[in-house]
């Protein structure tokens, strides 16, 4: 009865080979393998890759992005000393209790950009409004006079413009442009471009008519509409 000899090879698809033969089988490991047993018993010739692939797992889907990376204003050295010298000025003054204007500028509603008068107490903010945009007619077709509404969720005080300004030279923004009062030394305009190859995240801020309370003074917000 002829032996019936199994070679198994494992290569990229996985091949068996039957060989039928009554002579000793001289068997040559194929190049880049390595091989294992005897061609001549029942169990045959086992093979594998002399570097097998190894497994690299894929990136999380989630994984952060690359940083964006900015070139930060080649003049933030003297945009930061004079941030210092204006914010000393300002808090030399010990001032907590005043009115402003303040208006934002933002590719957004136009109910976003309407000044606003903002009245601070304390060093924080007890009234923010702003004239509404909305229109009412009156029988005769005239308008009705242009209601308050509140706006303090967006109102912000001297000293959070100061912050945003801390910000930006913390974060090596792009652009940082600051008019500060020659007076008070807070800052009457601020335009921010955090990164130029970013659209639409620019933030611009005008601050005017600062004007001091007295601590006596009782005040009184204006009527608004929620």
């Amino acid at each position: 009865m002829k032996k019936l000899v199994f070679l198994s090879i494992l290569l990229s698809s996985n091949m068996a080979f039957a060989v039928s033969t009554d002579a000793p089988i001289v068997f040559k490991a194929p190049e880049g393998m390595v091989c294992k047993g005897d061609p001549n018993s029942a169990e045959g010739i086992y093979c594998v890759s002399e570097n097998p692939p190894v497994a690299v797992a894929p990136e999380p889907i989630n994984s952060p992005a690359p940083p964006i990376g900015n070139k930060p204003d080649p003049k933030m050295p003297q945009i930061k000393r004079r941030y210092e010298a204006n914010l000393k000025k300002w808090q030399a003054r010990k001032l907590q209790n005043y009115t402003f204007t303040l208006q934002r500028s933002c590719f957004c509603l136009p109910e976003y950009t309407t000044p606003m008068t903002i009245t601070v107490n304390n060093g924080k903010i007890v009234s923010a409004v702003a004239e509404s945009l909305m229109v009412e007619i009156k029988d005769d077709g005239s308008e009705t006079t242009p209601k308050m509404v509140d706006v303090s969720d967006r109102a912000m005080t001297v000293d959070q413009l100061f912050n945003e300004i801390k910000q930006a030279i913390d974060n090596k923004a792009a652009s940082v442009n600051v008019k500060y009062d020659a007076r008070w030394g807070y800052p009457r305009s601020i335009y921010i471009d955090l990164d130029t190859r970013m659209a639409d995240e620019e933030i611009a801020l005008t601050s005017t008519a600062l004007k001091p309370i007295s601590g006596n003074t009782v005040i009184k917000p204006l009527p608004v509409t929620k």
